[in-house]
């Protein structure tokens, strides 16, 4: 019997559950956007929701097509957040750098002003951080199913056909 090792168990669970905040956060969305915009956004959650629980299924299962798939997955994901924070935090510093009060009015509506654009500033380097820790769960994915411990481990079960979970062996 070949042993399901920790980390393909916690990386399933841990698809699993970026899958549901995902369609949290989109459902959260759909309320914003556009109802045209909604059904196409509904059909790409629905598609990125299929291939993320097929992959899961196929990582309790060891197949190696489903190590691939957290591969892909993981730079996807890692890709997009980097580049999210990015974005999240390019936006303070263009804050920043507007010159000038953006509409004139008394001293004590400038100080009122300059705080809510620290306020803004730092809830947004909140939002860049909270990128920056899915980009690195990302990263974790794509170096843990690279490791050639991992990839023998999926190998080895492709050859037996008989898994079961290192922690209860």
């Amino acid at each position: 019997m070949i042993k399901r090792p920790v980390g393909v168990v916690i990386s399933a669970t841990t698809l699993g559950l970026v899958v549901l905040l995902g369609v949290f956060a989109l459902h959260v969305v759909h309320h914003i956007e556009s109802a045209s915009w909604a059904m196409t956004t509904q059909l790409f959650q629905l598609a990125l929701a299929a291939w993320a629980i097929s992959t899961i299924v196929g990582l309790f299962r060891m197949r190696s097509w489903a190590r691939t798939s957290m591969m892909v997955i993981g730079g996807c994901l890692a890709g997009s957040c980097l580049f999210g924070a990015m974005r999240v935090v390019i936006v303070p510093l263009l804050l920043r750098t507007t010159p000038g009060p953006l509409v004139e009015g008394p001293l004590w509506f400038e100080h009122q002003l300059h705080t809510a654009f620290s306020i803004v500033a730092t809830m947004f380097l909140f939002i860049a951080a909270v990128f920056l820790f899915v980009a690195a769960i990302g990263v974790w994915w794509l170096v843990y199913f690279s490791l050639r411990r991992t990839r023998e481990a999926f190998a080895q079960a492709a050859s037996s056909g008989n898994v079961t979970d290192q922690a209860a062996a």
